[in-house]
């Protein structure tokens, strides 16, 4: 009996322990298909989906948490990724340096470099991964001291860098314009053998036109092996970028592969340089070319014909915009509103800020100087508190734009109160173009003893053209004596521009005073000074006509000169009377 017993105690046992076994089994089971449901599905199925999946589980692998991260690092998906970080704090997951380096490109990616830096600070291990993941955070989102710093803490602690490392580190530092780290770093890229590497020749490259040291550019350039098409823009840029529009063109058709961003690189550099033309031909070729244009080439092409004062040819390219682009976006929305109030149509320009989808500072700085450059002071104002009322804080531009209107309006106790209230209401030091601002303002006013006294007593050293506006105003003013003392201070600083001596001959003619025009003459044909003719455009049926004083050179130029004879007949009998004290005397 005790035997049967014994034998029945055994046997409930032995089953007890084949079901706990087979229990167990079935959530090892469970877990596995979660695992590798969760890695098969977290691509396809919204994230949070996937996340209550994990929840459900105690525990989870390696590549579960590697194939989450990756998805959150994918979609920028902070607040999913956290939930991960979390779930494998509290199941007590060992983080090793696979899920250590997803989770620093994760935080780096979001922008979260502290909690980065901390995931970073608590790896046991780290590899050139981690390291380069949290350099290319900081360099990518505007950190590029830390950058810089912890590159150095990485060479300190004997870890080799790789391509991506050297990439954002140089990155960094053309950013910072830090030639003397830049050169040390390519120290680093020569001792280590990635002198060849194209992608870092690139950056190099980019890096030494950026600190203004374009002959090593071009050096470093002409020592890679295998020059891509990202490289040979990367040129093409820093030629630009130092003025040598001739040599940029001259390398930009010699590639045999271009992209729509090498493309872009020269429409924009013509631009910058004044070659507007030039810009607006090689927008036509990229198209002829079957080449897509994009918003940097958009916003490119109207700073260009903006200009040249192209409206037609701006209006041209709108069209393309609206065919080509979904929306109107921030960059061609702001690039179009200049267009247009560079053009003289600010309606226009009015009407496209108000269809931007996503307005910011620069969008109501692009309409607020529409408006100053058209003399409508009140508006400019008007929209200036406009565009506090929504929230959007204005910066040095927006001043800027803001003074000039004041100066064309002659609000002068407006003017001042504004260039007062940018560091004492907004936290905004004003710049040597805003000091300018108000010596213009306060000279085209008539008060020009207090233009030269604001001079003298403000904090930064006034340049030249401080001293230009103020030159400026004595001859609107017709104050010989004050715009000799400025002309003076303007030659001080070695500023040899033709307008200065010209602007000083005039005063002196318009006082009477001709023994001083024939000096200053003689100081420029002694300095080796030439005035270069002025010149105006019109545009006609898609056509730019130009023209200088007296030219006639033009095949329709007795139709030309006609029409002006009988405007200025009719200017007349309205009772227009020129004024001689504005003409240029003794001019070649």
């Amino acid at each position: 009996m005790k035997t049967l017993k014994k034998l029945k105690q055994v046997t409930s046992m032995n089953v007890l322990i084949k079901n706990s076994s087979r229990n167990q089994y079935k959530k090892m089971h469970i877990l596995a298909e979660n695992q590798s449901r969760i890695s098969s599905v977290c691509n396809k199925e919204p994230l949070k989906g996937v996340l209550k999946m994990l929840y459900s589980m105690d525990k989870a692998d390696c590549n579960t948490y590697l194939s989450l991260l990756t998805t959150c690092i994918n979609m920028k998906a902070l607040r999913e990724g956290k939930r991960v970080h979390l779930h494998l704090i509290r199941t007590g997951f060992e983080v090793d340096i696979h899920v250590g380096n997803k989770l620093v490109i994760m935080y780096g990616k979001c922008g979260r470099f502290e909690d980065a830096r901390h995931v970073f600070d608590e790896i046991p291990e780290r590899d050139v991964v981690t390291w380069s993941a949290m350099i290319g955070g900081y360099s990518q989102n505007g950190q590029d001291e830390d950058a810089v710093r912890l590159f150095r803490d990485m060479m300190v602690f004997g870890v080799k860098p790789n391509q991506f490392t050297f990439g954002s580190v140089v990155n960094a530092c053309a950013k910072l314009e830090a030639l003397e780290e830049g050169k040390q770093v390519h120290g680093y890229v020569v001792k280590i053998g990635f002198e060849s590497n194209s992608v870092v020749g690139s950056v190099l490259v980019d890096m030494y036109a950026k600190c203004g040291s374009i002959e090593d550019a071009h050096k470093v350039f002409d020592e890679l092996p295998d020059r891509t098409v990202v490289a040979s823009t990367a040129m093409v840029t820093g030629y630009v970028r130092n003025e040598r529009v001739d040599k940029a063109s001259e390398l930009f058709w010699r590639m045999t592969e271009r992209n729509v961003v090498s493309w872009n690189a020269m429409i924009a550099g013509y631009a910058q340089n004044g070659h507007n033309e030039e810009a607006v031909k090689l927008f036509v070729q990229m198209r002829c070319w079957g080449n897509s244009p994009n918003q940097s080439t958009f916003s490119a092409v109207l700073s260009a014909c903006g200009n040249l004062a192209a409206l037609e040819k701006g209006r041209h390219i709108h069209g393309l915009i609206i065919k080509t682009l979904f929306k109107l976006g921030v960059f061609v929305g702001n690039a179009l509103t200049t267009m247009y109030a560079k053009c003289g149509v600010i309606e226009d320009a009015r009407r496209v800020f108000d269809r931007v989808t996503e307005q910011n500072v620069v969008t109501w700085n692009a309409l607020i100087a529409g408006y100053a450059q058209h003399g409508e002071g009140e508006e400019t104002l008007n929209l200036f508190e406009q565009m506090q009322k929504v929230g959007m804080k204005p910066n040095h531009v927006t001043f800027l734009c803001v003074l000039s209107a004041c100066s064309h309006a002659g609000l002068v106790c407006e003017g001042q109160h504004y260039f007062y209230s940018m560091c004492q209401d907004y936290g905004l030091v004003p710049r040597v173009e805003h000091y300018a601002c108000v010596v213009d303002l306060l000279g085209r006013s008539g008060y020009l003893v207090e233009a030269e006294e604001f001079i003298e007593k403000m904090p930064l050293k006034p340049n030249a053209g401080l001293w230009k506006a103020l030159l400026a105003a004595c001859r609107i003013h017709a104050n010989s004596e004050l715009g000799q003392r400025a002309a003076e201070k303007i030659f001080e600083l070695g500023e040899q521009h033709p307008s200065t001596y010209v602007i000083l001959s005039n005063i002196y003619a318009e006082a009477g005073r001709w023994n001083d025009v024939a000096k200053v003459r003689v100081l420029m044909k002694d300095r080796g000074v030439k005035k270069a003719p002025a010149f105006s455009w019109i545009e006609v049926k898609n056509q730019v006509h130009s023209f200088v004083i007296g030219d006639r050179s033009h095949p329709q130029t007795e139709e030309i000169y006609a029409m002006v004879e009988k405007l200025t007949k009719l200017m007349k009998e309205a009772g227009y009377k020129p004024n001689p004290n504005f003409a240029l005397h003794e001019v070649d």
